[in-house]
């Protein structure tokens, strides 16, 4: 009998469960109704993943509110922080600022982010989290993204709207962001610096060579001098070069096309180790110039040839000045 008793329990709680998301389910539909633009394949997968409390705003954008926020309405011309992650409807990420450990700061209203933005995080207020569910046309349209974003893919953006700020707040907050790159990257050049110094002397030890350095760290030695001409700033000069990584891996020669190439000193359009190395020699000489990485491609390196921070050794052979 007992037994009995906990089964029709069971059977009530379960007809008043479906009885309930019907009822919930019905609440959605008239949400949904009062969008002017409605969305199909978002509104499944919202019912699917039983998000009840979503809603959807004129436009079109559904969103749910996990946290209401403090004051700080979000209107058109305000600057806005906003720390978020991007998923297709799978749950793929396909980018996040909290990875980068940096919010996105941006203006509403000009156009610099997708409108699906533009119109959805005027949604919440300062401090606000929730979750934007993107039509396609709001996003990326037919286009898509390369082949990070399909074309025609609704979008997730969880977001969290850190600060709402007016135009003096955002300038300030973007100095403080840019001198916070600007000593990132100075205290990587420095650690870089000591690095390649530390290559460069490994690399004359154990090849035995006579090197004189410039003071920026540049390296090089001459295995034929002349009485040639000076190379002075200015001056097109014409040179045969191979160029080496340090393990001997040739990845660019002058002398394969059989072609020389010219050079105009202090027109800053080759890299720095040129720049600084190609005025050591007088026309007739030959050497080699051994160029830190920071005088070189530095972190970005050059493509899939030259790996980031790389020290590169250019065979040098000064044929002219024209």
């Amino acid at each position: 009998m007992k037994r009995l008793f906990i089964t029709a329990c069971s059977l009530i709680f379960a007809f008043s469960n479906i009885h309930l998301n019907a009822q919930t389910l019905q609440k959605m539909q008239k949400v949904f109704e009062s969008a002017s633009n409605r969305d199909s394949t978002i509104e499944k997968y919202l019912t699917d993943n039983q998000l009840f409390t979503a809603q959807v705003s004129p436009d079109g954008i559904y969103y749910v509110v996990n946290q209401l926020g403090k004051n700080g309405e979000v209107n058109a011309g305000d600057y806005v922080s906003v720390h978020y992650t991007g998923k297709l409807l799978n749950g793929q990420i396909f980018d996040s600022s909290i990875e980068r450990g940096e919010p996105i700061s941006f203006q509403i209203g000009i156009g610099r982010v997708i409108q699906g933005w533009e119109k959805g995080i005027p949604l919440f207020k300062s401090g606000g989290k929730g979750t934007l569910y993107i039509p396609s046309s709001l996003a990326y349209g037919e286009r898509g993204v390369g082949g990070v974003i399909p074309p025609n893919a609704p979008l997730i953006f969880d977001v969290e709207v850190v600060d709402v700020m007016d135009q003096k707040g955002y300038e300030e907050k973007q100095n403080a962001a840019r001198l916070k790159m600007q000593a990132e990257a100075q205290a990587r050049f420095e650690k870089q610096v000591e690095a390649d110094k530390a290559v460069i002397a490994k690399y004359v030890k154990d090849n035995h060579l006579q090197v004189e350095y410039l003071p920026s760290g540049l390296a090089y030695y001459k295995t034929k001098t002349t009485d040639g001409q000076q190379i002075q700033s200015g001056d097109n000069v014409e040179v045969h070069y191979t160029g080496r990584l340090l393990d001997g891996t040739k990845f660019d020669s002058s002398k394969d096309r059989n072609q020389p190439f010219v050079v105009q000193i202090g027109a800053n359009r080759v890299i720095q180790g040129w720049e600084q190395g190609i005025p050591v020699f007088k026309v007739g000489e030959e050497g080699t110039l051994i160029i830190p990485s920071y005088l070189a491609y530095g972190e970005r390196g050059a493509g899939g040839v030259i790996a980031p921070n790389s020290v590169l050794l250019f065979d040098i052979e000064v044929l002219s000045i024209q």
